[in-house]
């Protein structure tokens, strides 16, 4: 009996530097203690208030704390289901400290209709590298909604001109300008606002301005706008949507396509070399219903006859399928700079399905053997394709195979690359259907485009 009381007690002792130091909240790496942070009293605060609009002022606060470490420094994050909407990190001092950050919870692109929580996480580290983090729980968050969307937004430019942009319905996120809305005073640059000031927009309530490529939540720091090129061109009108924060023009440019003036080429009809230019006017003569005949990735449908050109200018042919009714539309140079050619296995032009028989096919002698990606800048490109089962996609600056990329995917999941490097292979949750890819180029590759590589991103895609 004294052996067995000896033993607990000598494991009791044995024991003991490990649970004392979980007490004081230490990580252990026996013999070595690197203390650990401890965060207390995380909470967001709205004003009071639980419920908070989206563009409003909120406070974060909590004590940080370490008796054993100086404390080095915390970062604050903030997401919107996987968007980081806000990211500050500030350097501390000593072993105690309260801190108290304000900031405005963003009115941002995508924000859900529904009211949601943040992700709020507070990560802290220590001068020895001690780390701990926490993430809100709701019951110390605030929830976020939309803001209202009122009738009509203003387009304030550096000029201070003012235009108006209508809200198309009152179910709709969609806004537009007045037909005769005359651009030729339009300046260089313009904030989109809620409400104006004079001739400014009004800071005191929302206001888009621009950071990088992004339309974002604008406060007196922000930079406006760049107004789009029209190379050439006036616009005609300018819409904005207030759920993508999608800003789209079209310039007073009208290209007839008539199917009775195309090539006759049997299964195919056919225009050949035509000059498309950004977001011009597409008039369709002699087709059926639109939607089920252009490509989505570079077509915006107007009406039953009228489509915007969203693709790059550049020179294209226009091949009409007689027995789908689809319309290709592929580079009419196949072997120049700035474009990307995608081709493969088990996928299709995107108005197919699982049924389809006119699939990729490795550069073959067929119109659908290959089709051209759309060109956003110099190194980015996007292309919506249907993927099948057991699919394979390769992607290829020329109409030549020496000029395959190499892909990195940051979409495993979806589409992997295989280790040839070059071939994307369904991931584990891949499912048959219409999928979004958004290349960036790493490596333009050499004049004649060979030695090119990329990141490549795959996402579902709705019609």
């Amino acid at each position: 009996m004294k052996k067995i009381l000896y033993y607990i007690s000598f494991l009791a002792i044995t024991l003991c530097p490990q649970s004392c130091a979980e007490k004081v909240d230490k990580d252990v790496t026996w013999p070595k203690w690197s203390s650990r942070p401890v965060i207390s009293g995380a909470k967001m605060d709205g004003g009071g208030q639980n419920s908070v609009t989206a563009g409003s002022k909120v406070s974060f606060s909590a004590n940080i704390s370490d008796k054993y470490n100086e404390l080095e420094e915390c970062t604050l994050s903030v997401l919107f289901g996987k968007d980081t909407v806000f990211q500050k990190t500030i350097d501390l001092n000593g072993n105690n400290y309260d801190l108290k950050v304000d900031f405005v919870l963003p009115f941002s692109a995508n924000l859900p209709e529904q009211e949601i929580y943040p992700d709020v996480t507070l990560t802290v580290l220590n001068a020895k590298g001690g780390k701990n983090q926490i993430t809100l729980n709701r019951e110390n968050n605030v929830s976020v909604s939309r803001p209202q969307s009122p009738p009509q937004l203003y387009i304030v430019d550096d000029a201070g001109n003012i235009f108006t942009l209508l809200r198309m319905s009152n179910t709709s996120y969609e806004y537009k300008t007045a037909d005769n809305t005359d651009f030729s005073r339009l300046g260089k640059s313009f904030y989109i606002a809620f409400s104006t000031n004079g001739s400014k927009p009004d800071l005191t309530d929302i206001v888009l301005g621009q950071d990088s490529d992004q339309i974002i939540l604008a406060d007196s720091s922000t930079l406006p706008i760049v107004t789009p090129e029209t190379e050439g061109y006036t616009i005609k009108s300018m819409r904005f949507n207030l759920f993508s924060f999608k800003l789209s023009k079209i310039i007073d440019c009208v290209i007839t396509v008539d199917k009775n003036k195309m090539n006759d080429e049997s299964a195919f009809m056919a225009i050949y070399n035509m000059l498309l230019v950004k977001d011009c006017e597409i008039k369709f003569k002699g087709f059926g219903d639109l939607k089920s005949m252009l490509q989505p990735d570079r077509f915006e449908i107007e009406d039953n006859e009228t489509a915007v050109f969203t693709g790059q200018t550049n020179r294209w042919n226009l091949l009409y399928h007689v027995s789908s009714g689809w319309l290709i539309t592929n580079y009419a140079n196949t072997n120049a700079s700035g474009q990307l050619w995608v081709t493969g296995a088990n996928a299709c032009f995107p108005l197919g399905n699982d049924g389809t028989t006119t699939n990729l096919s490795w550069f073959a002698d067929t119109r659908f053997a290959a089709l051209s990606a759309v060109k956003s800048s110099e190194d980015d490109f996007s292309i919506v394709i249907y993927l099948k089962n057991s699919f394979e996609i390769q992607l290829y600056r020329w109409f030549k195979w020496s000029t395959v990329v190499r892909l990195i995917s940051d979409s495993n999941d979806i589409g992997y690359i295989h280790p040839n490097g070059v071939s994307i292979l369904p991931g584990s949750k891949f499912t048959p259907g219409l999928y979004l890819f958004v290349v960036h180029l790493t490596n333009q590759g050499d004049a004649n485009g060979d030695g090119s590589s990329a990141t490549v991103s795959i996402q579902p895609y709705s019609l």
